[in-house]
């Protein structure tokens, strides 16, 4: 868990694919000291290939990466790089045909 200004950091490791995770949090306040209220769980979902985030893997998804193919990597299309290997490229489609038809769902 790290922090940076207002942004809290949750590094993860060896999370199974097309899962849910939820991530509690508690005594939380805002910068006036004041206990934040309101939903205590954040819901990340862990999908390989899911290049658009809507929680399944299909032809959209490889539509998308095909659109930015050879494109460098930036903060608007980071999450199109589906291998994380800061390239967006074939491997990536390849990737996302292999997860064809995946689908994870949070609450």
């Amino acid at each position: 868990l790290s922090t940076a200004g207002s942004l809290l950091f949750v590094e993860t490791a060896n999370v199974p694919d097309a899962t849910c995770l939820s991530i509690a949090v508690s005594d939380l306040v805002d910068d006036e000291d004041q206990p934040l209220e309101g939903p205590t769980a954040v819901y990340v979902r862990a999908l390989v290939g899911d290049a658009n985030g809507d929680g399944l893997v299909n032809v959209v998804d490889m539509v998308q990466v095909r659109n930015v193919l050879d494109q460098t990597v930036t903060s608007d299309n980071a999450r199109l790089d589906v291998t994380a290997d800061g390239l967006l490229n074939v491997v990536d489609l390849v990737t996302i045909r292999t997860h064809l038809d995946g689908s994870a769902t949070c609450p």
